[in-house]
């Protein structure tokens, strides 16, 4: 048993009553307070996987498919330690997040302390959209160096994974009554904005999605949760007086399920009707950008974040010098 596991079950057994102890299990019984007093100040996520993480379909037990994920990612690491020339016994893995589309873990090599996240299909989504999502940061990634990009896709037996690096407890944009990020540390917590961040941070991502339209395909971002993670924030952004500056210089995509086809002008009027509403409970079919949105935008921000996203792409197109004065009537 390892230290981890053996702390948990000092936390966990009859140490809770810390009555009539022996000399041996009051020791014990510290340490174990160490242990996870000191851990939680490098804590990742949530920590703990229950069966509401698993999205499964109706002919699918939630368990038996997390069986599946759990043997494919220790077959990555199997993989992973041999190219790193180590053994499978020099990594742990924490799982510290969810989505829809994959489970969210963070491997660390336990001989130097470098990290590397893993993001596995969940079981209800169809085989081969991990790897459609894995093209479309590649891609987006050559647009923007703010893209969290897959550095290596792990696929067999119906079961796929991507590698990408881990930001250290990187604040997860999202939206429950009010817009907000999850903060991992010392505890996996939702914090709402203060107005000031909030009108700020989500000018930024509609400022982001209209910056990364790929005007020769004709596509955008579509399928979004950026009230559910989509969009990242480095530790310590928060202690920071916010600026559309240090927002958007700071500000990770992780996520690119899809892609859709429609005209520039086409998907800026799609960002103005969907985000300017609450769509948790419409249909998914109908909407092309805004899944699952909790919380509606405010108009100015959208406006300014469309503004802002056009200014972008100008500047882009300046400083790659292709700009050319035809296309003007896009901005």
């Amino acid at each position: 048993m390892n230290k981890k596991d053996k702390y948990y079950a000092i936390i966990m057994d009859k140490y809770l009553d810390e009555k009539n102890l022996t000399k041996l299990e009051s020791a014990l019984l510290e340490e174990a307070k160490t242990y996870f007093t000191e851990k939680s100040k490098h804590n990742m996520g949530i920590g703990m996987l229950w069966d509401a993480y698993i999205f499964s379909g109706k002919n699918q037990n939630s368990w038996e498919e997390y069986a599946k994920i759990q043997k494919h990612i220790n077959s990555y690491i199997e993989k992973y330690a041999k190219i790193k020339g180590k053994s499978t016994t020099d990594f742990e893995l924490e799982f510290i997040n969810y989505g829809r589309t994959e489970l969210v873990y963070v491997l660390t090599d336990l001989t130097n302390s470098e990290k590397v996240t893993i993001l596995a299909k969940q079981p209800i989504v169809e085989f081969g959209k991990v790897k459609e999502e894995v093209q479309n940061l590649v891609n987006l990634k050559k647009i923007d160096g703010l893209i969290v990009a897959p550095i290596d896709y792990y696929a067999e037996n119906n079961q796929e994974l991507y590698i990408t690096p881990y930001i250290k407890q990187a604040r997860c944009i999202a939206s429950d009554s009010k817009w907000g990020m999850y903060i991992p540390e010392p505890f996996y917590r939702f914090e709402n904005f203060t107005e000031q961040q909030e009108h700020i941070v989500n000018s930024c991502m509609i400022a982001k999605l209209v910056s990364l339209y790929d005007f020769e395909n004709k596509k955008g971002i579509g399928s979004c949760k950026l009230g559910g993670g989509d969009f990242m924030l480095p530790k310590d952004w928060e202690l920071e007086i916010p600026t559309i500056e240090n927002t958007l210089n700071n500000l990770y995509l992780i996520s690119a399920r899809e892609m859709i086809n429609c005209s520039f002008e086409e998907y800026l009027s799609i960002i103005r009707n969907e985000f300017s509403k609450v769509t948790i409970n419409e249909d998914e079919n109908t909407l092309k950008i805004n899944i699952r949105g909790r919380v509606k935008m405010e108009e100015s921000d959208i406006e300014n974040g469309i503004k802002l996203g056009k200014q972008i792409i100008r500047s882009r197109e300046l400083n790659n010098s292709t700009f050319n004065e035809s296309d003007d009537d896009i901005m």
